[in-house]
């Protein structure tokens, strides 16, 4: 990387751009990113065992006659919340910890994460199924 080259962009409109992190004591930054990492791999970790969570909370929880109701729509009620929320998680981390110059970074970050986020759990997830070893 050759540091006297200038890399000149379209800066973001003005209404865009988040002055406060434009103060971050530049010692915080890293440390503070590190933590961003930590708690976005904390939501990927989490999301395995949320959705084993849920399924068990369908079939121990006893609703008498709409115990067949309960048991079909929970499990996907739950995944729903939590996929729901995930983006909201992800931004708020993001907003906090990373030292994004702008909104529209802050979004594409968000962006990248979370199809990420999709592509591992809905597809790969999906894929491999319920017997890991049988798929290898």
């Amino acid at each position: 990387k050759d540091l006297t080259l200038w890399q000149v962009t379209q800066p973001p409109p003005p209404s865009a751009v988040i002055w406060s992190d434009m103060k971050v004591n530049v010692d915080l930054r890293s440390g503070k990113r590190l933590l961003g990492y930590g708690l976005v791999f904390g939501l990927y970790v989490a999301f395995t065992p949320f959705c084993l969570f849920v399924t068990n909370l369908a079939t121990a929880v006893d609703l008498g006659p709409f115990q067949s109701l309960w048991a079909a729509y929970a499990p996907t009620l739950g995944l729903m919340i939590f996929l729901a929320f995930a983006p909201t998680v992800l931004v708020n981390i993001f907003s906090m910890l990373f030292n994004f110059k702008s909104e529209v970074k802050n979004q594409m970050e968000l962006q990248n994460w979370y199809f990420w986020f999709m592509v591992f759990f809905v597809i790969g997830v999906t894929v491999v199924g319920q017997n890991f070893v049988q798929f290898v």
